[in-house]
């Protein structure tokens, strides 16, 4: 996934996915990492949208809006 997607605070690394119009904190384990790109794993849902910008202002529970960006 992309890099920018991943945050890591002192509970360790975690994504944002979206489930209706709220975020979903998902906690991941990085496997491997670049400058541009991590593998990761953890129980990501394959058929949620991944949070890639402006992920660092979201909350657990935040409400989301998400554009049809390609």
């Amino acid at each position: 996934m992309p890099h920018d997607a991943v945050l890591i605070d002192n509970a360790g690394p975690y994504v944002f996915q979206v489930s209706g119009t709220k975020a979903l904190r998902v906690v991941v384990r990085i496997a491997l990492t670049t400058d541009t790109t991590d593998v990761v794993t953890g129980p990501l849902d394959a058929h949620l949208p991944l949070v890639v910008q402006g992920n660092y202002q979201l909350q657990n529970g935040s409400l989301v809006r998400t554009s049809n960006a390609p």
